[in-house]
């Protein structure tokens, strides 16, 4: 039904016709804005399809002042996040303990090197202590360390891809084998010496980390052994490892007699402490059960890569 115009209803035109009189010059895509329904601009406005200068970024941080706050506050987020780190390690493991094993120098580690290689001429083997505890390793070489049993696991895994590639055997898969049995019977054997320790309930000098430093030692003479099994073969391999089997008992035997078989006080030093003759015993047999195991470890890691230039 149509009803007739009101007069006095101010006329309205529709959206998408546009007035003539509107001081707003429009651009072609206002225009066809406005023909799907979209408004237009109001006076002042700024349309929609043109926006506001925005600075070069490169141009932002080339002022020095932005560059200042910016580093200042990435410095304060990696403090932060070093922080937490610290704090959810020192849950599981010391940290500070951890950082005393690493704490070496090239003078300690070429020392200590011939200390595991040549132990025979070696007199003193007592540990040297300072008002906080132990000496740091760059202060005494019979210290403990964990940087070269470290680097001595690295770098058997390369010879042992070395003498694989000398084979003809190499493939990553091997390796990753090599890698893990050597990581597996690491672990084994710390185990099996903490399980001995407490079962036997042996007060040792020893901790953890001092056990895994002294396992980790072996491998100087595994690298030792299959790099002469490279050059010399299965007469070079088998008196490599009859020597470092003999080399390896003496040092831990030497080494770990003060650490296991006596007490440390810190005004009179090392003594024998008044432990039982059934104590000293138990002692004794957790010192040997370390040591001469060791050459087996040493013959289980690296007869593999002999045996197939002994056919």
């Amino acid at each position: 039904m149509n009803y007739p115009p009101n007069p006095n209803q101010q006329h309205r035109p529709a959206y998408g016709v546009r007035n003539p009189q509107d001081p707003i010059m429009m651009t072609p895509q206002d225009d066809q804005d406005q023909r799907y329904g979209y408004p237009g601009p109001s006076p002042g406005q700024i349309p929609m399809n043109q926006f506001p200068y925005m600075p070069n970024p490169e141009q932002l941080f080339n002022n020095p002042m932005v560059a200042d706050v910016a580093m200042h506050y990435g410095n304060k987020l990696m403090d932060t996040g070093k922080e937490m780190v610290d704090k959810e390690l020192n849950k599981y493991v010391s940290v500070s303990r951890l950082k005393h094993y690493f704490a070496v120098d090239t003078g300690y580690v070429v020392k200590k090197l011939k200390l595991v290689v040549f132990p025979f001429t070696h007199g003193d083997w007592a540990r040297k202590f300072d008002s906080g505890g132990p000496a740091q390793p760059r202060d005494d070489v019979n210290s403990p360390d964990l940087y070269i049993p470290l680097m001595a696991y690295v770098t058997y895994l390369l010879v042992a891809g070395l003498a694989l590639g000398t084979q003809d055997r190499f493939k990553p898969d091997i390796l990753a084998i090599c890698a893990t049995q050597a990581l597996a019977w690491i672990i084994i054997e710390i185990g099996l010496q903490l399980a001995s320790i407490y079962i036997f309930n042996v007060q040792t000098n020893l901790n953890s980390f001092e056990l895994l430093s002294f396992a980790g030692y072996k491998f100087v003479g595994i690298i030792s052994c299959i790099l002469l099994s490279i050059v010399f073969q299965r007469k070079g391999y088998y008196a490599c490892l009859l020597y470092f089997s003999i080399a390896i008992v003496f040092f831990l035997i030497r080494a770990l007699k003060y650490q296991v078989m006596c007490t440390y006080e810190p005004n009179s030093g090392y003594s024998a402490g008044a432990s039982s003759i059934t104590s000293s015993k138990r002692k004794m047999y957790i010192l040997l059960s370390i040591a001469i195991t060791q050459p087996f470890f040493i013959w289980w890691l690296s007869y593999d890569f002999n045996s197939p230039l002994s056919n």
